[in-house]
């Protein structure tokens, strides 16, 4: 069955939040191995996959009036996918929340050019890249500096007009606010996974 693509995809999602069942139906069909293949990047197993997928796509359809608001359908199918699988994960107690740990081990694991790395990459990206933008403005530049552009303290003082000790007592102040506001979204965080993920920001 082929896939449809823009225009095609728009009116699709629009019949099925019309409460359209053969749209539905046809949507269930058409992209059944997609869902199918995230579920899988989480959970490993077919058996549990068969039962969250059907759990997925119940709640797309539960939620179907606000698909016409879908800008990237793959985006969307793929984010639904992963939090059914985690709460599934959750339900059978094989972990309590989302870890950092584990979002860096798939990132460092999975195949390089795929568009669950990508994702799981970006959303990571866009989660720290808005913590660190809330930061006050000096701690901001000071851990911009040595964490991403990899300046030494040394050089961070000089460009910066302050003693060494200041942007070390800084740098303590940013990592400690950035690790309290990724906890609320990664509660198992540990700093040694944070600074793994830094590697790849």
């Amino acid at each position: 069955m082929m896939k449809t693509h823009g225009e095609d995809t728009h009116l699709l999602l629009k019949r099925v939040s019309a409460d359209d069942g053969d749209a539905f139906r046809f949507f269930y069909n058409l992209y059944y191995k997609d869902v199918f293949r995230y579920a899988y990047y989480f959970l490993g197993n077919r058996e549990s996959c068969r039962e969250v997928v059907s759990n997925i796509f119940f709640s797309i359809w539960k939620s179907r009036s606000s698909l016409t608001k879908v800008d990237n359908l793959e985006s969307y199918l793929f984010i639904v996918s992963r939090n059914e699988s985690l709460r599934f994960r959750q339900q059978q107690y094989l972990e309590e929340a989302v870890s950092l740990d584990e979002l860096t081990f798939s990132l460092e694991h999975a195949a390089p050019d795929s568009p669950e790395n990508d994702l799981l990459y970006n959303e990571m990206n866009s989660t720290l890249s808005d913590i660190i933008q809330n930061l006050p403005d000096r701690c901001r530049m000071v851990f911009i500096l040595s964490r991403l552009e990899g300046l030494e303290y040394s050089q961070i003082a000089q460009r910066m007009n302050l003693s060494e000790s200041t942007v070390r007592v800084q740098m303590k102040i940013a990592i400690d606010k950035i690790m309290v506001a990724l906890r609320k979204y990664y509660p198992h965080l540990t700093l040694a996974a944070f600074f793994d993920f830094i590697s790849f920001f």
